[in-house]
């Protein structure tokens, strides 16, 4: 992001299934402690493909 940090998304492979998404600092350290938000849970089965997300 402009900032340095890093936007993660990724597939929540558990019920619900969905995509989530965590905010981390520039060297990522900080992966356990980030807000973890929840961007759909509305997955058809634990099979999401790979996510992809953008900051601009």
């Amino acid at each position: 992001m402009p900032d340095n940090r890093v936007l993660l998304t990724y597939g929540y492979r558990h019920q619900p299934y969905g995509i989530r998404a965590k905010i981390l600092n520039a060297e990522c350290t900080d992966f356990k402690t980030a807000v973890e938000v929840v961007l759909r849970t509305d997955g058809g089965g634990g099979d999401l493909g790979y996510p992809w997300g953008s900051s601009t």
